[in-house]
């Protein structure tokens, strides 16, 4: 496994890493990038291990090896995102997304996307977990969830999410500061539940209150 995330950090670091390509195109340098992530991939679809696993429609996530899986989208997602490995609170060990909803240009600028999710079913069929996406001009509706719910941004979230979005900035070099923006991280990241449990949650606060 250690040589799977060496060679995916490596080849996504290239991906969306601004640099100069000196007097190749960027276009053809992306295009063998993509080719050995595709080797890799082909990897793990034949043999998955304890941490990598391929995913599809008709070939559900194993159940994780670890306590929790997490995912960190720079960019955006289609539907149903992560819902085959999302379980429990992420506040106690469960599943969840970090979605930035942003881009890198050739240049090496960090843009935001126009919507940081265009489809209409986000969080349809999860039962647990959650998703923090990046939408600081609440463009996301609850619509487009589809039995998803947005819920209030704790700070325990924060100090959830805050350790993967510095991974990501060693990583590929997007700054927190650039993702807030100036603004506090409950106005910039939204966190998305299923309903189930966001109603799960106000009766428990209900209880609490008349206890």
């Amino acid at each position: 496994d250690g040589g799977r995330k060496q060679a995916i950090q490596i080849l996504t670091g290239l991906t969306d890493g601004g640099y100069p390509t000196g007097h190749f195109r960027r276009s053809s340098l992306l295009s063998v990038y993509d080719k050995y992530l595709g080797y890799v991939w082909d990897v793990i679809q034949r043999s998955p291990s304890k941490s990598y696993q391929f995913a599809a429609s008709d070939r559900p996530l194993r159940k994780p090896g670890y306590p929790y899986q997490t995912v960190i989208i720079n960019g955006t997602c289609l539907d149903y995102l992560a819902e085959s490995f999302m379980a429990r609170n992420p506040l106690n060990g469960g599943g969840f997304v970090i979605l930035n909803g942003i881009r890198v240009t050739d240049d090496g600028e960090v843009i935001d996307l126009e919507e940081p999710y265009p489809g209409g079913n986000l969080f349809s069929l999860a039962s647990g977990g959650a998703i923090y996406i990046r939408d600081p001009f609440g463009k996301v509706s609850e619509e487009q969830l589809n039995g998803g719910e947005f819920s209030i941004l704790s700070n325990k979230d924060w100090e959830l999410i805050k350790p993967y979005l510095e991974e990501n900035q060693h990583h590929f070099g997007i700054t927190i500061e650039h993702l807030l923006g100036g603004l506090q991280p409950a106005d910039v990241y939204r966190k998305i539940v299923p309903g189930a449990v966001r109603a799960l949650q106000a009766e428990e606060a209900r209880v609490h209150k008349a206890e």
